[in-house]
């Protein structure tokens, strides 16, 4: 049985513009339309005991490949882009490590920082816009993820 939670992506929600000095010049920056999921989606797949979470672009046409990001947690990014196109979350792993139902959306997202800080080839916008969703939409993914921890 799978359960699943999507939600449309509001760009406005995720890509707020920052200031920023830029060799002594004030610039207005935001993160590349591109980089902006327009669509997220949390699914609990009992048969496997896997939670996964995916992120629509504009631009999807790519091949994946997946990269672990520490334990229980692997990343699917864009073969070509490196864009991060989904997180796959064995919740056994994180249990056994003690990660509590409270904790396991901040302990992705740590997760997804570290990965991006690490990797020379990760694209840090694209990473920093799926924290900036987890962060802004976590209501609408804590059912599936309370199921999910409620199926151990």
């Amino acid at each position: 049985m799978t359960t699943s939670q999507r939600v449309d992506v509001k760009p406005s929600d995720i890509n707020e513009p920052r200031e920023e000095n830029v060799r002594g010049v004030n610039v207005q920056m935001m993160l590349s339309p591109f980089d902006v999921p327009k669509t997220a989606e949390a699914e609990f797949d009992a048969e496997n005991r896997m939670l996964r979470l995916r992120f629509s672009y504009l631009a999807t046409s790519e091949p994946t490949v997946e990269k672990p990001a520490g334990e229980g947690i692997c990343l699917v990014l864009r073969k070509q882009s490196d864009r991060l196109y989904g997180i796959n979350i064995a919740l056994i792993s994180l249990l056994e490590q003690g990660v509590l139902d409270s904790d396991l959306l901040i302990n992705i997202e740590d997760q997804v920082a570290k990965y991006s800080q690490i990797s020379s080839r990760a694209r840090a916008g694209s990473f920093e816009a799926v924290n900036r969703v987890l962060k802004r939409y976590s209501s609408e993914f804590t059912p599936v993820m309370h199921r999910a921890i409620a199926a151990y």
